[in-house]
């Protein structure tokens, strides 16, 4: 959580609504807390310097052939899309559905399938980032949608 406000303060390129963070008090207790704090910020500082040479024109591809070329965060982690089994039902990709800025989204929601898997494989606990890429649209940023377990983001191959 700490991490979270962290970027939330220092930021120009990353914009997280208060609803974002889910599950902090299981997360901040965890064993492992301490490495998914550095991990999320190592995403956050990628996230921040690949929107910022957006904004500039230096780099016109997306958030995962940033990764692929730059190296500073995994593109293994890294996923521009969910399952074609997830994205059939609705139940599913209602739960992908986050607050996000009405520059955006008149509506103010939008559905976002980019996620970061802020550790590569374990159980339904770790921790998961949604994110929308805005960085060629009106904001001009990247806008967090949730940080959390998860399984508060169920898909298609859970029981």
């Amino acid at each position: 959580a700490a991490t979270i406000e962290e970027v939330q303060r220092l930021s120009q390129w990353i914009q997280i609504p208060r609803t974002a963070p889910q599950g902090m008090v299981e997360l901040d207790t965890h064993v492992s807390a301490r490495v998914w704090a550095k991990e999320f910020g190592r995403l956050c500082a990628s996230f921040e310097r690949y929107a910022r040479y957006k904004s500039t024109h230096t780099f016109k591809g997306n958030y995962l052939t940033w990764c692929k070329q730059n190296g500073d965060y995994s593109a293994d982690k890294i996923a521009l899309n969910e399952g074609k089994t997830t994205k059939q039902i609705k139940k599913l990709m209602e739960a992908r559905t986050f607050t996000v800025d009405t520059q955006v989204s008149q509506s103010g929601k939008i559905v976002m399938l980019n996620h970061a898997k802020i550790q590569a494989r374990g159980s339904s606990f770790i921790p998961r980032v949604y994110f929308h890429d805005d960085t060629g649209g009106a904001t001009g940023k990247i806008h967090i949608g949730f940080i959390g377990p998860h399984y508060l983001v169920p898909h298609a191959n859970w029981d």
